[in-house]
């Protein structure tokens, strides 16, 4: 029998009845999706660091749980039902629900303005336009750290790791445009004529 993550979209209602094999092969599936080298990276550049974290996709809650457990009120966004249910039951097991959440949402209907890190472990064809997004909508004071692939056109203020456990971090303030007032424009205006 394939591996119940490897079904299709079609498939997802089989979950509702899964036997114990099913339940080991799920299990096998979560625990290749985050690995302790990479998690460990994350919370290494974000050491000096407090506040509100999100996860953006968050898969099995792993980086979330960790964050928690570091001090961060931690959050997780994901669109896979079965994945949020387990990274829930996950922080109830590990003590610290109180500090984390999980939601099922598609990350392009969430607004990340409240964070003050951001966590993606995204796949290079949607960094341009979370660039987009992420540049939009945090605040200068936000760091985000990109697991595994770079964003294409910010320049990164620090990297760790090496290989597929790398990580990227990016200071807001390098990448958001300043903001200017209107007495600056109208400074500029008379100094150009």
């Amino acid at each position: 029998m394939a591996p119940v993550c490897r079904r299709t979209n079609k498939e997802m209602h089989r979950f509702s009845r899964l036997t114990s094999r099913e339940i080991i092969s799920v299990k096998s599936c979560v625990q290749s999706l985050g690995r302790r080298t990479q998690i460990e990276n994350v919370l290494k550049v974000l050491k000096t660091r407090s506040g509100s974290l999100v996860d953006i996709g968050s898969g099995d809650g792993r980086i979330v749980i960790a964050a928690a457990k570091s001090g961060f009120k931690a959050v997780g966004f994901e669109l896979n039902p079965w994945l949020v249910w387990y990274s829930r039951y996950k922080a109830w097991r590990e003590g610290v629900h109180h500090n984390s959440s999980f939601y099922i949402s598609d990350l392009w209907k969430v607004s990340f303005s409240e964070y003050s890190n951001v966590v993606i472990f995204g796949v290079p064809q949607m960094m341009e336009q979370l660039e987009v997004k992420l540049q939009t909508e945090l605040q200068s004071s936000a760091k985000v750290v990109a697991c595994r692939f770079p964003f294409p056109t910010w320049t990164p203020d620090d990297v760790a790791g090496e290989g597929i456990d790398t990580v990227w971090v990016y200071n807001a303030k390098t990448f958001k445009p300043p903001i200017r007032n209107d007495k600056d424009t109208e400074r500029q205006e008379l100094m150009t004529n």
